[in-house]
């Protein structure tokens, strides 16, 4: 069995002027790994092309939100039945759909647990998690470790608002080892 492999189309002025113009209007917070990445167009199941016709199969799809692949009939027919009835609504505002999500999960989850919290992004369910935990425990601070500054704020207990936190830091030099890293906290008095 031989499979050929194709040497990829040279990069088109297309590709060159959106690799330029993401450099010039998108902060450079957003990081793109490579000198020159790949522009995308289009996907269907594990496959992807590029700007200039290329096809790959992606093995990095699974990040964040599209776990199952680009343009799944199935996954595309609930989204276009939905939002051709409701595209976003508050979470003020109970509906049938994130009802229906909510019981579904209270019987298919183990133990006791029988309410859920639906959140739109990982910002929002980080910091339902930190207020969750500082409800159970009366603990004030948190310490957290991330790839950016690795410092985060220490939220006020919940139940105690006027309580101050303060700013924990978790020191990690990149050449450290685990047993090497030290943690600082400094609290609001």
């Amino acid at each position: 069995m031989s499979t050929t492999v194709k040497s990829p189309a040279p990069a088109s002025a297309t590709s060159r002027e959106v690799r330029e113009k993401h450099k010039e209007y998108l902060l450079p917070a957003t990081i793109l790994y490579y000198q020159e990445p790949l522009v995308l167009t289009e996907g269907k199941g594990l496959r992807i092309q590029d700007a200039d016709g290329n096809e790959y199969l992606d093995f990095f799809g699974g990040i964040l939100t599209v776990s199952i692949g680009y343009a799944d009939a199935r996954v595309n027919s609930a989204v276009i039945a939905q939002i051709s009835r409701l595209s976003h609504v508050s979470s003020l505002y109970p509906t049938l759909p994130v009802v229906e999500l909510a019981e579904r999960l209270a019987r298919i989850t183990p133990g006791r647990l029988q309410q859920s919290f639906l959140s739109a992004t990982g910002t929002e369910a980080d910091e339902t998690a930190v207020m969750l935990a500082q409800l159970h425990t009366g603990n004030t601070e948190i310490v957290a470790s991330g790839t950016g500054t690795r410092a985060a704020r220490c939220w006020p207990s919940p139940s105690r608002p006027s309580e101050p936190g303060g700013l924990c830091r978790l020191r990690w030099p990149r050449s450290s080892t685990p047993r090497r890293r030290t943690a600082t906290a400094a609290r609001s008095s």
